[in-house]
C-alpha cells in the first residue's frame, strides 16, 4: 500500500492562499472587457433574460456578505478577508459587467439600483448596522 502525503493545513497556509487568491485574481476592470456584441438584438432577445439573471445573481453577494457576518458574527478575519476583501470585489465586477451587457450594449433602459455596503467587517447585525431591518433594503432591485 503506497502511503499519501498529506500536506498540513495551517491557519497561515490559508491566511496566505486568501491572500494570493486576491492577488492572482483581482476584480475585474469594467475598462478591460471587451463587449463588442455582433448581433445585440438577437442576444437581447435570445439571452437577455438569463443575463439579467445572472447580474442580478452577481450582485447580491454584497447582501450575501452581510447576512454571512451576521449570522456569523465572531468568524475569523481569514474568513471575513475571504468574504468582503476577495469574493464580494470579484462577483460585483461580474455583476456590473452583466448588468451593462443588456442595458448599454443592447440598448437596454437602465433598470436598476445596486444598493452596497462597504463596511462589512464590523457588521454584528443587519439593522445595527444599516439602521434598517433585512427585509427593508435589496442590494439590487429591478424597475418594471
Amino acid at each position: 500500500m503506497d502511503s499519501v502525503f498529506r500536506q498540513h493545513i495551517t491557519s497561515t497556509k490559508i491566511a496566505e492562499h486568501v491572500q494570493r487568491l486576491g492577488e492572482l485574481y483581482p476584480p475585474i476592470r469594467l475598462d478591460s472587457v471587451d463587449r463588442t456584441i455582433k448581433n445585440p438584438e438577437l442576444v437581447k432577445r435570445r439571452f437577455g433574460h438569463v443575463i439579467d439573471y445572472l447580474a442580478r445573481v452577481e450582485l447580491e453577494v454584497d447582501r450575501n456578505v452581510l447576512e454571512i457576518l451576521c449570522l456569523l458574527p465572531d468568524v475569523d478575519d481569514i474568513n471575513k478577508t475571504f468574504y468582503a476583501d476577495v469574493w464580494q470585489p470579484q462577483e460585483i465586477q461580474h455583476g456590473l459587467i452583466l448588468d451593462r451587457l443588456p442595458r448599454q450594449d443592447c440598448s437596454k433602459a437602465r433598470a436598476r439600483a445596486v444598493v452596497r455596503y462597504q463596511d462589512l467587517g464590523s457588521a454584528g447585525s443587519f439593522e445595527a448596522h444599516t439602521g434598517h431591518r433585512q427585509t427593508d433594503v435589496l442590494p439590487y432591485r429591478r424597475e418594471h
